[in-house]
């Protein structure tokens, strides 16, 4: 999940409950915080971030997550989608 707020937080840790899921986001000390199983904008609760287990969050920038987003969805960057800024991705099929 690219961004980490009031929407992509909570989904990002639903789908971290059941599957390997990544959260993505600018903001070196939110993911500071998530990391240690803070919310300072409780969007989510503590025990919802620790039941995702299969949860991880990075402030990875988009020279990592473009070769990630290729290598699992298939799709290729420039072509079949695009990402502008840090922090936004478009699919376009």
């Amino acid at each position: 999940m690219i961004g980490l707020g009031y929407v992509g937080l909570p989904l990002t840790v639903e789908f971290g409950k059941k599957f390997p899921t990544a959260g993505f986001d600018i903001n070196e000390n939110r993911i500071r915080d998530l990391r240690s199983g803070s919310d300072r904008t409780l969007e989510v609760e503590r025990h919802d971030l620790a039941a995702a287990r299969h949860l991880t969050f990075t402030d990875a920038t988009e020279e990592d997550c473009i070769p990630e987003i290729e290598r699992v969805s298939g799709l290729k960057f420039n072509e079949d989608f695009f990402a502008g800024g840090r922090a936004v991705l478009w699919i376009v099929r």
